[in-house]
């Protein structure tokens, strides 16, 4: 409770500084109320002509669900194990992800194989199909008062169109030849027994698949015909889970055509969406310089504050509620005036209410994750600061350390401090150049915690100071490793803990190298 009214009690001060640096805070709510119009109504423009683009595209009109068209090699798999072909939820169209649909997925019901071969044919090449004698997926007219879907050996029954594109008749008879695989021409003739009697898309010539085993020469099964009542409701996952079993397979169902061309308009819209990140660049980039130039001519207010007491949570508090008030004003002013322009443009008709709301939505979140991110550098600089660093206007890393002992202790260095009764530190060293400054050099004398070196890196991120570990000399400096040995007036000067599995190591292998010396086997 205390931290609470510890961070309303900063509140009206932050309603203070909202008047104060109203103009700066005035342009980040004009740049939050323009990316919300630029982003949404370019994205709704892009999702509006996928919406177009796939509803020009027509559903084929298939007896079957799902063709699949095995690759050179594969063999049909049985129905059970097959797996569910979709995934368990219906994802919008393309890649905008507008909209969730709960979907039931259904296992395949039922399953027939069949060949697929190019055979020769008095008009050209056509693709003949060979099914199974009862199959379920297609209809015919025998015209002879026959059976419906009764097939027999040697009869072919034909797309309903042949009959005037050809001429051909229930009872004539027709040729079909193929190429073996010794270049041998095979030929064998069929009866017209029937003509499909519906005008489905990609109608092809049927005969049994025995029958067609012999014109092809016993050729192996090539295709699968599939029953799953679902693909024709949403296709979501449907080809890569598919691809799973039929690796390579080429796979053809009723929306195929609206999929392709959902697909190929988001492929051709893929450039756009470095728009919308551009947009949302410098929006970050905007916000940011404004709060960075912001907090570095409040400096002295933040001293004040720090000096009186005042906590890094009250501080993040009043960060938070300064750009909150802008954030959510400048995104519900942006809300107010893109009602008004959206009626001005065509393409907002063909978009539901709920995909406008989701597209508000993510741009509310993305703009929010910007802010934070924007704010994080300015409230980070805010913690890191001291009151001398704000006064005085130093320079304040984010990252502060002292160092009195070996980040990286080596066996070697802790031997020396051992048998020498030196202390040692580390700098960082490049091109045996010393990436900082002394404060105190080789041959002073220096006090435990006097600050001996200081180094910045990252930019000015980070800040370190090593300091002297004990009352001593400063008896040497190594250029090439940044190695700082320091004699303590003390002889019994205590030690910084380290691992003493290290230098027991390194013990082991001294005694290993002496005794290999003595042995005459190094």
């Amino acid at each position: 409770m205390s931290k609470l009214k510890s961070i309303i009690a900063v509140l009206p001060f932050a309603m203070k500084n909202l008047g104060r640096w109203r103009f700066r805070l005035l342009t980040i709510g004009l740049l939050v109320i323009m990316t919300a119009n630029l982003s949404v109504l370019y994205q709704s423009m892009l999702l509006s002509q996928q919406n177009t683009g796939s509803l020009q595209a027509v559903q084929l009109e298939l007896p079957y669900d799902l063709l699949v068209r095995l690759p050179e090699g594969a063999t049909p798999k049985p129905l059970e194990a097959l797996p569910a072909p979709l995934d368990p939820y219906d994802y919008g169209k393309g890649k905008s992800n507008i909209y969730t649909v709960l979907s039931k997925p259904m296992p395949f019901s039922h399953a027939e194989n069949l060949l697929i071969y190019p055979c020769f044919s008095p008009y050209g090449t056509w693709e003949v199909w060979g099914i199974e004698q009862g199959s379920m997926f297609f209809t015919w007219d025998t015209l002879t008062g026959k059976a419906v879907n009764q097939i027999i050996p040697g009869e072919i029954i034909l797309p309903k169109d042949y009959a005037s594109r050809f001429g051909y008749r229930v009872g004539d008879t027709l040729s079909l030849a193929f190429f073996l695989n010794n270049n041998e021409l095979n030929q064998v003739d069929f009866v017209v027994g029937g003509f499909l009697n519906t005008d489905n898309d990609l109608q092809k010539p049927l005969v049994l698949k025995e029958d067609l085993l012999k014109l092809t020469g016993n050729s192996p099964i090539n295709a699968q015909l599939l029953a799953c009542s679902e693909i024709r409701s949403h296709t979501t996952g449907l080809v890569r889970n598919m691809n799973k079993v039929y690796p390579g397979a080429e796979f053809i169902y009723p929306t195929m055509p609206t999929d392709r061309a959902t697909e190929a308009i988001a492929d051709i819209q893929s450039p756009a969406a470095w728009v919308i990140r551009l947009i949302y660049a410098f929006l970050g980039l905007g916000i940011m310089t404004i709060a960075l130039v912001t907090f570095l001519e409040r400096r002295k207010e933040l001293a004040i504050l720090k000096s009186i007491g005042l906590r890094f949570t009250q501080i993040v508090s009043l960060y938070l509620a300064e750009y909150g008030f802008v954030y959510f004003g400048g995104l519900i002013i942006g809300y107010i005036v893109l009602a008004f322009l959206l009626p001005y443009f065509h393409w907002s008709s063909q978009l539901t209410q709920n995909q406008l709301t989701s597209l508000m939505l993510n741009n509310a979140l993305t703009t929010l994750g910007i802010f934070l991110l924007a704010v994080m550098y300015p409230i980070l600089l805010s913690r890191a600061a001291s009151v001398n660093q704000l006064v005085f206007a130093r320079q304040i890393p984010l990252f502060t350390a002292k160092i009195d002992h070996l980040l990286r202790p080596k066996p070697e260095f802790l031997f020396r401090e051992r048998e020498e009764n030196v202390r040692i530190l580390q700098a960082d060293s490049i091109d045996q150049k010393l990436s900082g400054a002394f404060l105190r050099h080789p041959g002073e004398h220096v006090k435990q915690g006097e600050v001996v070196v200081i180094q910045e890196s990252w930019f000015g991120f980070r800040y370190r100071e090593w300091i002297a570990p004990c009352d001593g000399t400063f008896t040497e400096y190594d250029i090439y490793t940044g190695v700082m040995v320091f004699t303590p007036d003390q002889p019994n000067a205590p030690k910084y803990p380290y691992p003493a599995d290290i230098l027991t190591t390194y013990d082991r292998r001294q005694v290993a190298f002496q005794s290999g010396q003595s042995n005459g086997s190094y």
